[in-house]
């Protein structure tokens, strides 16, 4: 609206954030157990402000504005637990039998809260001036709609879980662990998981494990129910886009299906060696998940006879483009972990020396299953899954990664420098074209501290001491110039960050 702003505008997300939390607490002795039982409530509060932004369709008319509330997101969680340990003696065993069990119930609540009526209102005016002067403009607050009444949401979940650990020397070489979980949730139901590991000592020093377990992870209340509509700039085209709550009308037309838990196998094997001043761990991993949670890709576009634009206006939907969360991706992670450590005495001190390397490829395994939900065949070719969320999954994160230490510690001072290599990742986009790769980059770290009390201590340290950047990232990806390094970095793109720190005892 060049009569608000003749020079053009850079509107900004302007969010208040409250967080609380509180926790109490006790532990003891029962005979032969130890107890540990708590309370701990958290909540946080996410209030979206616009401002340097307006309303068009609200034209140069008395309610026009600049600043704007455009809702609140909430969340709060309770967890109470109840933990008992202890150790018996059990015949045909070689140690003592370790045990754990307990129980904890955690009850959640999810809300979404509207703002004010002109951040999401249409005020019945077209645009007035410019090149697309009587072209229907976009409605609510330009950049970030704010939330409406119909996007309010005020969920509830509570979750009861029972474990049981067990762990002993079953011989004089062999170590088991066994562990079981049992779950229930209010929304979804029950899951059990589990875990065995073993631990062989070969030679004096030398020990082989490994261990096989499952997991699950459940579907968060935010996955489930978040509802917005805003401005989704893809591969640099802005469009104004819809995610809805699964169990919506929008969202079941587009295909979406009630969310279930992930699930996971874990297989890990490895070696280890331990003398008096050095040690060595190498270990194998391989973790297979189901039924990931993530979002769709935005459907937008055209299909065989008819456009998405045209979906939602049948729905009286202010958007072009919608999507929500879905259970289907299937990933498998293999990797490997090697983790060396080397101590040296000195004179009045010790040189304790660090290195640590990851290597993990990741790999989408059911990519033709996740293709246009059959409900959209007419109006979008978009798949559920495409090339940028793949490229997400598989490459957006480090397939390497090394870490080498070396750290001084006296009785009052300590000195550690520590180099890391970050590998290179790719930055995702729907095409090849778009998709940039960028390089894997060394960054170092420092810190000194000393003890200036007996209750005191200070220390002083720099992140990235030689202030080092990821790739810039080229124009196409760079909208514009404003964004000149990618988020996909993996260690950011602040620089040099220099601190310092008191602990105190008391």
């Amino acid at each position: 609206l060049r009569a608000w702003y003749p020079d053009g505008f850079l509107p900004l997300i302007s969010p208040e954030l409250s967080d609380k939390s509180f926790a109490i607490g006790m532990k003891g002795l029962m005979g032969d157990y130890a107890y540990d039982i708590s309370v701990n409530n958290g909540s946080n509060d996410f209030s979206w402000g616009m401002v340097n932004s307006h309303n068009a369709t609200y034209g140069t008319s008395a309610g026009q504005q600049a600043e704007f509330d455009l809702g609140t997101l909430g969340y709060s969680q309770t967890t109470v637990n109840f933990d008992l340990t202890t150790q018996m003696d059990m015949d045909g065993l070689d140690g003592p039998l370790s045990l754990a069990m307990g129980a904890e119930l955690r009850m959640e609540n999810y809300t979404i809260e509207a703002g004010e009526e002109a951040g999401y209102a249409d005020g019945g005016f077209d645009v007035l001036d410019g090149p697309n002067a009587g072209n229907g403009a976009a409605v609510g607050c330009q950049c970030l709609p704010g939330l409406a009444p119909n996007n309010e949401q005020d969920r509830d979940r509570e979750a009861f879980s029972v474990y049981a650990d067990a762990e002993a020397d079953v011989s004089d070489n062999l170590l088991v662990n066994v562990a079981l979980r049992a779950e229930n949730y209010s929304d979804f139901g029950n899951t059990v998981n589990g875990k065995v590991a073993l631990r062989y000592e070969i030679q004096d020093g030398v020990a082989a494990r490994g261990s096989f377990s499952t997991g699950f992870r459940a579907p968060a209340l935010q996955e489930a129910y978040f509802s917005s509509i805003a401005t989704n700039f893809i591969d640099g085209i802005p469009y104004e886009v819809g995610t809805f709550p699964n169990d919506s009308e929008p969202a079941i037309a587009l295909g979406a299906k009630d969310l279930e838990p992930e699930t996971s196998t874990n297989l890990s094997a490895g070696m280890t060696y331990k003398d008096d001043t050095f040690t060595i761990a190498v270990d194998a991993y391989q973790i297979v998940v189901e039924d990931r949670i993530t979002m769709s890709e935005t459907f937008n576009g055209s299909g065989a006879t008819s456009d998405m634009a045209t979906f939602f206006a049948d729905r009286g939907i202010p958007a072009v483009g919608g999507r929500y969360f879905f259970n289907g991706i299937n990933t498998e992670t293999n990797g490997l972990d090697i983790v060396a450590t080397m101590s040296q005495d000195l004179s009045n001190g010790t040189l304790l020396l660090k290195a640590a390397m990851n290597f993990n490829d990741t790999e989408v395994t059911n990519e033709e299953d996740l293709v246009t939900p059959s409900e959209l065949a007419d109006y979008t070719t978009d798949q559920l899954l495409g090339r940028a969320n793949t490229v997400r999954f598989e490459s957006a994160s480090p397939t390497e990664m090394f870490q080498f230490s070396a750290r001084v510690q006296r009785p009052t001072t300590t000195f550690m420098v520590k180099m890391n290599r970050w590998g290179e990742v790719t930055i995702p986009s729907g095409s090849v074209e778009r998709e940039q790769v960028l390089s894997g980059k060394w960054t170092t770290d420092m810190e000194y501290s000393f003890q200036a009390h007996s209750q005191v201590r200070v220390s002083f340290g720099v992140n990235n001491m030689f202030d080092v950047y990821p790739d810039k990232t080229v124009k196409r990806n760079s909208f514009n110039g404003i964004f000149q390094h990618s988020g996909y970095s993996p260690f950011g793109f602040s620089g040099r960050y220099v601190y310092t720190r008191l602990d105190m005892t008391l």
